[in-house]
């Protein structure tokens, strides 16, 4: 599979909305938006699912409406929120799925520049998305092609830390053990064991999530 970083300029098309469009308040610096996964509804919609952390207080549950779509958001953490999103004019979801490409994320930079990530069976089917794009008049700056490994890679001490932890019960619910205690075991720090605790986590989030929703798009 082969990975597409684009910076998608939506200000070149004012006639839709990005999917940001329709959430109840402004793209601030406290809150961190991600569309998660994107489908389409006809030659014109489409639907996203949004991940939410909100770090200043402004996410509120419920139903959102505006002319051209809507948006309904839950609370799934203490900060952490996802939204589903009717977006009525996006021409976008269209070309994705035609294309055969699925869309693993997408994060506001500003109103109107969005980076996506771009996931494809090859490059030929990420080129034909891009080539179609801008047959409609979308403006973006490719960033990154690169191939996506199937393996993990993480390192000799990730793998230890992460193995040693998950055989002691650290992720159990509840933990059977405890950092310190790992800590002991490894003979390293606190910190230096939080750290590749989290770089062996994103890792192993990041694969799953690119993976496992390209394979539950196709299913769809």
């Amino acid at each position: 599979m082969r990975c597409c970083k684009i910076l998608l300029d939506r200000e070149t098309r004012i006639k839709e909305h990005p999917c940001h469009y329709f959430l109840p308040f402004d793209v601030e610096k406290d809150v961190n938006i991600r569309i998660l996964s994107c489908s389409m509804i006809d030659e014109i919609s489409g639907y996203s699912i949004m991940g939410i952390t909100d770090n200043c207080g402004v996410v509120k549950e419920g139903q959102y409406v505006k002319e051209d779509g809507k948006c309904d958001i839950v609370s799934v953490g203490s900060d952490s929120y996802m939204a589903i999103v009717t977006n009525m004019k996006c021409v976008l979801a269209r070309l994705i799925n035609e294309s055969r490409c699925f869309l693993v994320s997408a994060v506001p930079q500003t109103d109107t520049l969005i980076e996506w990530t771009l996931v494809g069976p090859s490059d030929g089917a990420l080129s034909d998305l891009r080539r179609r794009m801008k047959e409609e008049g979308y403006e973006f700056k490719t960033q990154a092609i690169y191939e996506i490994d199937s393996k993990i890679s993480l390192t000799t001490k990730e793998v230890d830390a992460f193995n040693l932890a998950m055989n002691l019960g650290y992720y159990d619910v509840p933990k059977r053990t405890t950092l310190d205690s790992i800590c002991a075991l490894l003979g390293c720090s606190k910190s230096t064991l939080n750290v590749r605790l989290r770089n062996a986590e994103k890792k192993i989030f990041e694969h799953y999530r690119i993976f496992s929703m390209g394979s539950h798009m196709k299913r769809i």
